[in-house]
């Protein structure tokens, strides 16, 4: 049985699938780049804007595949901000206001191997579980 969270998830997750981006909804332990992943960020629930709903924030995180510092810099700019105009065409899901695109940071896989990335915050409101 699956959980309002894991919905949303999953939802975003497929929503970008079907835009044409190699995404899954969970934190995968080996990958291989260019990659989006869904996850959840603080605060992950909190009340929603009705009585019967709660707020969720997520984040997809997009990875790009290894190359020079500039080449996977700008790699990364792109998938975060083509990840970013599908969601704001979204009617369910919502750029987080406060901070759209976190910074690029390295995300290291099971292997060991690191790749640059940013993740594209992301809030949406779910039944009250």
């Amino acid at each position: 049985m699956s959980n309002a969270l894991t919905v949303a998830r999953t939802a975003l997750s497929e929503a970008l699938g079907d835009a044409g981006f190699r995404v899954v909804p969970e934190i995968p332990p080996t990958y291989s780049p260019p990659l989006c992943w869904v996850t959840s960020r603080p605060p992950y629930r909190q009340p929603g804007q009705t009585f019967a709903s709660k707020r969720v924030a997520l984040a997809v995180v997009c990875v790009a595949a290894q190359g020079t510092n500039s080449a996977a810099m700008e790699a990364v700019d792109e998938l975060v901000s083509s990840v970013a105009d599908v969601i704001d065409s979204l009617d369910s899901f919502r750029l987080d206001a406060e901070e759209e695109i976190s910074p690029h940071a390295r995300y290291s896989s099971a292997q060991g191997q690191d790749f640059l990335g940013a993740s594209v915050n992301v809030t949406t409101e779910v039944a009250r579980a």
